[in-house]
């Protein structure tokens, strides 16, 4: 059982034996830590099976000029009579024992914990010459009185020696203590796994020419894993064309399946074989997900324990709470079970499913039910989904989840027409929107998922649109709002559209209510609702001339886009025209150049769908140009705005508000001053003082500087706006709409 150093190229056992030819790589990586860690007592080497672990201690004792002793475990060395005679025969090979020693620690008559323990401490002290024990297979101690041993050893190595453990779990030592006092060096799974480079010379030392891609894409799919490497080599090299089969390879492979069924769980309880099999359906392992997907109790306890001795089931978290396995076992196990228990495998993926809705993980409850082949309730999931996802700025879920249906079943499914047309919106694809929402109002009279008409849906579908005029739209989504049921996410829409259309008609206090409770509804699911009604009830307090108000909306709506990642959705193009009217009545010429042109990328996409918000986004932004002093942009956004009014059949609302656009930004009515040179922020907040009682000295306390700084700064007011005193002023900035009434 005992070998010397030199012959020490043990082989791990298994239905391959592998060893030799894995260190074929001289992983010279691995073998550096090693000889860093020279000074270190205890060097404890932990991984599964497969890591070359025997192999790589072997390379690195191979050129060590201290004698090695070697033990290889059985079963029979969980007596601890039996190992301390063989760690005996371990040491008396690096050098002999005194005889009288060695019979006094073999003794049967004396109490073992009390007396042979310290004598052996005290030998292994007194050892002369440093050398390196190596304990292989740990894994197979498992008795405390084998352990105790094996303490006495690892507490009691001279100086210049070391204790080498070789196991597949972590041995039941102190470990914690050994850590801390500095006297053990860890090399577990994550560093025995191979690199990139060791990945390629194991390649190349096979004869495998592989382009540097399919080199890349085995290390990464065996996680640098040895075996499962060396396995790619044998099956890659058995098949005619070498870079198909590179590209093939997984966890379904009949060597991988052989090896992993033979080495890995064929040493694990049955209970726990069965364990890993079902539970492979799932992505991460945590208890409460394998007890559902089970239907047990136990899985915490299962989960701690296999971890423990399957080196292949990966902890993601320092508490050990939540696992993965590794990529080819899974694959393994999935293939396993696919082959074994066909609609076992439908059934966990039903419940996994199940699981995920309950825990508001709907992308992941999607893949369980298409792998499931649930259709009915795969579409359910999508279309319940669709609102939170598509307005939280997760559009591109949604539109992959949609990719594995073809146009033909999309149509063909009230829910997933309904989810098609709310992509279409939030991506800005106008043709699309409109397309979607006919079909879904062809649909008659069907129901939604939930039970409720899909003739909720196809209403605000088409209030979205809204090709029939404003009033025709309000009366839309009133009627979605009526028809579908409470709590429904839609129904924030809903009231945004119809809050949007009363307030273009003046009628503000309808207005005010309904984007309000627009406003409440989409904060629950809906944040992109809920961006539009605060928009929109700036823009109503803008109709009202309280700015400070509209401020503090468009503050909120600003909030909101950055916490949800919203402001890259074309049908916010209107609500950044509003924000950049507030900024630059402010006097922030820079963030309101932003905001405009940021309104101007997102209106430029949104083509003839949705006439009122094109119409609105540029008459907001043609205001705020014209504070801007970019009159010419300002005008051709008018002329825009006027030819897009032939779109809406009801037009008065719009074209009142356009003409007093177009009444601002006419040349004769604009300085010189202004056109050359914009208010500075500064400025425009002297300019909201002018038309008060105030004087140029209390102007001057209430902003924190000096009188003379006010003075200078209305000087040039008055030169800008082409007047020469502070009443002329007011008037030009009022008629600018630099200043409200």
């Amino acid at each position: 059982m005992v070998e010397a150093g030199r012959q020490a190229e043990v082989e791990p056992t298994g239905p391959l034996r592998i060893g030799a030819r894995a260190g074929l790589v001289h992983r010279a990586r691995l073998v550096d830590e090693f000889r860093a860690a020279a000074e270190v007592p205890v060097v404890l080497v932990v991984g599964g099976s497969g890591f070359g672990k025997t192999t790589v201690v072997a390379q690195w004792l191979r050129d060590d000029p201290r004698p090695v002793g070697w033990l290889a475990t059985t079963r029979q060395h969980d007596d601890p009579a039996v190992l301390l005679a063989d760690v005996l025969d371990a040491l008396d090979e690096c050098e002999p024992l005194d005889p009288r020693v060695r019979q006094q620690l073999v003794a049967v008559a004396v109490d073992f914990s009390s007396v042979v323990l310290p004598r052996l401490r005290r030998t292994l002290a007194e050892r002369e010459r440093p050398f390196v024990l190596v304990i292989d297979d740990a894994q197979r101690l498992r008795r405390r009185p084998v352990w105790a041993v094996v303490q006495a050893v690892a507490d009691s190595i001279p100086e210049g020696s070391q204790l080498v453990l070789i196991s597949r779990s972590a041995p039941e030592l102190a470990l914690g203590r050994m850590r801390a006092d500095r006297r053990l060096h860890t090399m577990a799974a994550a560093t025995l796994a191979m690199d990139r480079g060791e990945a390629a010379a194991l390649f190349d030392a096979a004869g495998l020419q592989l382009t540097s891609s399919l080199v890349d894409g085995l290390w990464k799919r065996t996680e640098g894993w040895p075996v499962g490497l060396y396995l790619a080599t044998l099956a890659i090299a058995e098949e005619p064309d070498v870079a198909s089969a590179a590209a093939a390879f997984a966890g379904d492979d009949r060597l991988v399946v052989d090896y992993v069924r033979e080495e890995l769980l064929s040493v694990l309880p049955r209970r726990t074989r069965a364990f890993l099999l079902e539970s492979s359906v799932l992505d991460e392992l945590s208890a409460p997900a394998c007890d559902a997907l089970l239907e047990r109790s136990d899985s915490a306890t299962v989960l701690v324990e296999t971890a423990r001795s399957l080196q292949l089931l990966i902890p993601l978290d320092r508490r050990g709470e939540t696992y993965r396995m590794h990529q080819l076992m899974r694959e393994t196990l999935r293939a396993e079970l696919a082959r074994t228990e066909p609609e076992l495998e439908r059934q966990l993926h039903r419940r996994a499913a199940a699981w995920f809705q309950t825990t508001g993980e709907p992308d992941r409850a999607v893949e369980h039910l298409r792998l499931a082949g649930d259709r009915e309730t795969l579409e359910a999931v999508i279309w319940g989904a669709t609102p939170m996802f598509a307005g939280a700025g997760l559009t591109a879920t949604v539109e992959r989840w949609l990719e594995g249906f073809t146009i033909e079943e999309v149509t063909a499914s009230p829910a997933l027409t309904v989810a098609k047309a709310w992509c279409a919106l939030t991506t800005g694809d106008m043709p699309s929107l409109r397309y979607w929402a006919s079909v879904a109002s062809e649909m008659g009279d069907r129901s939604l998922p939930d039970g409720s008409s899909l003739a909720a849906s196809a209403a605000l579908l088409r209030a979205v649109v809204g090709a029939e005029g404003i009033e025709r739209m309000r009366e839309e989504a009133a009627l979605a709002y009526e028809l579908d049921r409470v709590g429904s996410p839609y129904r924030s829409v809903a009231r945004y559209i119809e809050g949007a259309a009363l307030r273009i008609q003046h009628r503000n206090a309808e207005a005010r209510d309904r984007l309000q409770e627009g406003e409440m509804l989409g904060a629950i699911a809906v944040p992109a609702t809920q961006a539009h009604c605060l928009a929109q009830l700036a823009a109503l307090a803008l109709d009202e001339g309280d700015w400070d108000l509209a401020a503090r909306f468009v503050e909120r709506f600003t909030g909101t886009v950055e916490r949800f990642e919203l402001r890259e959705r074309p049908a916010l193009g209107s609500s950044f025209a509003v924000a950049a009217l507030v900024h630059a009545h402010a006097g922030d010429a820079a963030d309101a150049r932003t905001e405009a042109k940021h309104a101007l990328f997102l209106v430029s996409m949104l083509a003839t769908v949705a006439p009122w918000i094109n119409v609105e986004a540029r008459i907001y932004l043609a205001r705020t140009f014209v504070l801007l002093g970019e009159v010419a942009l300002a005008r051709e956004l008018s002329r825009e705005a006027f030819e897009m009014l032939a779109l809406i059949p009801d037009d008065e609302g719009l074209r009142a508000r356009l003409v007093e656009v177009e009444r601002a930004i006419e040349a004769e009515r604009i300085p010189l001053g202004v056109l050359a040179t914009p208010m500075t922020p500064a400025e425009m907040r002297v300019l909201r003082y002018l038309p008060t009682h105030l004087t140029f000295a209390a102007i001057a306390d209430e902003l924190f500087v000096s009188r003379n700084t006010v003075k200078t700064q209305a000087i040039s007011i008055y030169r800008k706006l082409g007047v020469s005193s502070r009443d002329p002023a007011v008037v030009a900035a009022r008629t600018l709409g630099l200043l409200e009434e």
